[in-house]
């Protein structure tokens, strides 16, 4: 709901549980794995330029799932441009290599892409969990 106040278009994927085996101790737990959103992304992503909805589109990943959908829109709409930001901690040459551009993702980005700690919606006020808040702003709100 934040997501859409503030005019961004999420592009939902799901989570599926599975289990998994612990190498360690060998017992089972449960986890959760994200399927469907490189799909999801991929197809939006080629529909868009179908539509001429950008120019330029930015696709932070560094799945090389994305590559194929890069290199589609790259060959049926030449004139579009793809960049990729790659999160902290992933080297993803193969889809660096597939771009037109590359983008670093800074600290900075991160803390300027926040939404605020409270925002007012038309079905009253979403306030952040404190846990997902920086040190500074940690106070509950009044």
């Amino acid at each position: 709901m934040a997501l859409v106040e503030n005019g961004i278009k999420p592009i939902m994927g799901k989570f599926k549980e599975i289990t998994r085996k612990c190498s360690i101790c060998h017992k089972s737990y449960i986890t959760h794995e994200e399927k469907r959103s490189d799909v999801n992304i991929a197809l939006f992503l080629y529909s868009s330029a179908g539509k001429n909805e950008f120019d330029k589109a930015v696709i932070v990943s560094g799945d090389s799932d994305m590559i194929p959908a890069i290199e589609m829109v790259k060959a049926e709409y030449p004139e579009k441009k793809i960049g990729v930001m790659v999160p902290f901690g992933h080297m993803a040459r193969e889809i660096r290599n597939s771009a037109d551009f590359q983008l670093k993702m800074k600290l900075e980005h991160l803390e300027n892409s926040r939404l605020p700690k409270r925002i007012k919606t038309i079905n009253g006020i979403l306030e952040a969990p404190l846990k997902w808040l920086p040190p500074e702003n940690k106070k509950p709100a009044p």
